[in-house]
């Protein structure tokens, strides 16, 4: 499995994440239309990314020869699923 578009997006959130913080500390108020575009533009990818990790990556981890990785794959899974449930009903607002 190819790994370089979860690289990617990672890369993306986090760029994102500091694109937040660069605003939130210049002042919420006076950038409040850019911070909520921000955040609807971060949305989709997020979502995206931790379906696809649950979907595919994790699974895929999990059938694998490697009994470590297949061990990572599972507590991975398990480590996300309340995050992305969490984002799922912080996203449905």
């Amino acid at each position: 499995m190819n790994i370089d578009k979860f690289k990617h997006q990672h890369a993306d959130i986090m760029s994102n994440i500091s694109a937040l913080r660069r605003l939130a500390q210049a002042g919420v108020a006076q950038n409040a239309a850019d911070i909520a575009r921000l955040i609807v533009s971060m949305s989709s990818t997020i979502k995206l990314h931790l379906a696809v990790e649950d979907q595919a990556l994790y699974p895929a981890l999990q059938r694998g020869d490697n009994p470590e990785l297949a061990r990572m794959g599972q507590q991975y899974q398990t480590d996300m699923g309340p995050i992305a449930q969490a984002y799922e009903a912080f996203a449905r607002r």
